[in-house]
């Protein structure tokens, strides 16, 4: 989970997720204001001797992302645009450091997943909206343990 288009992709679905509970234009704004972000941080590419901080930030960003789902109607809107900036700012920030373009162009799609969950929500069926909102946080936390525990063979020992 070092690299490529799936951190980027887990959060931005993590996102896509959240958008499904506020109505289609908020979350569309939303959307967009993600993907001039995520653009954005990209071209400008923070350092790369940052890439742990970056990881463990995107890490961190899908689980409070994912966590919108849980009480969507108790918050402000202008929370979810924060949301969508704060997914942006991370999703860039890896890519820049560890992928490349091709990376950030396949993930930047998955914030689509509003799309086929707003109507799910709309039904009354929220609940396998938030289940999905789980399992993307569960992955998450998995990633972040690995990579702030160390474990044999990820960091170099005394016996290389």
């Amino acid at each position: 989970m070092r690299g490529g288009f799936l951190p980027p992709a887990i959060l931005i679905a993590a996102l896509g997720v959240a958008l499904a509970f506020i109505p289609l234009r908020r979350a569309l704004i939303a959307a967009g204001v993600m993907a001039i972000v995520a653009l954005g941080t990209w071209w400008i590419g923070p350092p790369a001797r940052w890439i742990e901080p970056i990881f463990v930030g995107c890490w961190l960003s899908v689980i409070a992302t994912a966590a919108l789902v849980h009480r969507p109607l108790d918050l402000p809107s202008a929370s979810f645009l924060a949301a969508a900036a704060n997914a942006g700012l991370w999703a860039g920030a890896v890519t820049a450091v560890a992928g490349n373009a091709s990376d950030l162009a396949i993930a930047l799609p998955c914030v689509l997943l509003l799309v086929v969950g707003r109507p799910i929500v709309v039904r009354g069926w929220g609940i396998g909206v938030k289940v999905l909102a789980s399992w993307l946080t569960a992955v998450a936390i998995l990633a972040t343990m690995v990579s702030l525990t160390p474990t044999p063979g990820y960091k170099p020992d005394h016996m290389e």
